[in-house]
C-alpha cells in the first residue's frame, strides 16, 4: 500500500464519518414532520457538497499544507539542531570552566602551601634571631655582672688596703719598738746598697 491509497482511504473513512453523523441526526433536526423524499435529498446534497469540499480541500490545500507542514518539520529541525550545538558548546564551556576550578583549586593548594613553609621558615628565622638576640642580652648582662663583680673586688680590695693602712698607721707606731725601727732601717739601707 503507498502514500496517495492510504490518504484517499483516510479522507473516504473521515467523508463517511461526517455523513453517518449529519444522517443520524437527520430526524432530530426535522421539526416539520414531513419526512419524504426532501430530507433524504437535503441529507445526500450535504454530504455530496461535503464530499466536494474535502475534495477541494485535499486538491489545493494539499501541497500548501504539506509544504507549510514540511517547512515547519524542517524550521523545528534546525531549531532543534541548533539547539543541540549550543548544548554542545554549554557542555565545552561548563568542562573548561570545571577544568580551570580544579587548576586553580591545584594552584590555591600550591600557593598555601608555599606560604604555609614561607611561614614556618619565617617563624624559624624569627626563633633563631631571638635565641641569638637573648644569648647576646645573657652575655652582656653576664660581662656586666663580672665586670661589676672585678670592680667591686677593686674597690674592696683598696677599701681595706686603705683600712688596713690606716689600722697599721694607728696601730704601728705603738707596736713598733726600737729595735724594729733598727731592723727596717738596716733592710731599707741593704735593698738601696744592692740597687
Amino acid at each position: 500500500m503507498n502514500k496517495g491509497n492510504k490518504r484517499i482511504r483516510c479522507c473516504m473513512f473521515v467523508v463517511l464519518c461526517m455523513a453517518i453523523f449529519i444522517y443520524s441526526g437527520n430526524d432530530a433536526y426535522a421539526s416539520d414532520g414531513s419526512g419524504g423524499w426532501r430530507s433524504t435529498y437535503d441529507t445526500g446534497m450535504m454530504i455530496f457538497n461535503f464530499i466536494i469540499l474535502v475534495i477541494l480541500f485535499i486538491k489545493f490545500a494539499k501541497n500548501p499544507l504539506k509544504d507549510f507542514l514540511e517547512n515547519r518539520r524542517l524550521e523545528i529541525a534546525r531549531e532543534i539542531r541548533r539547539i543541540e550545538d549550543e548544548k554542545k558548546e554549554w557542555l565545552k564551556k561548563i568542562k573548561s570552566a570545571k577544568n580551570d576550578l580544579d587548576e586553580s583549586e591545584v594552584r590555591f593548594k600550591k600557593i598555601k602551601q608555599r606560604m604555609v613553609d614561607q611561614g614556618e621558615k619565617k617563624k624559624m628565622e624569627l626563633i633563631d634571631s631571638a635565641k641569638k638576640q637573648s644569648e647576646a642580652m645573657i652575655d652582656k648582662a653576664r660581662q656586666k655582672i663580672e665586670n661589676n663583680i672585678v670592680r667591686a673586688k677593686n674597690t674592696l680590695r683598696s677599701e681595706l688596703v686603705d683600712a688596713a693602712m690606716e689600722l697599721a698607721v694607728k696601730n704601728l707606731p705603738n707596736e713598733i719598738n726600737e729595735k724594729d725601727k733598727d731592723k727596717f732601717i738596716d733592710q731599707y739601707l741593704s735593698s738601696v746598697t744592692e740597687k
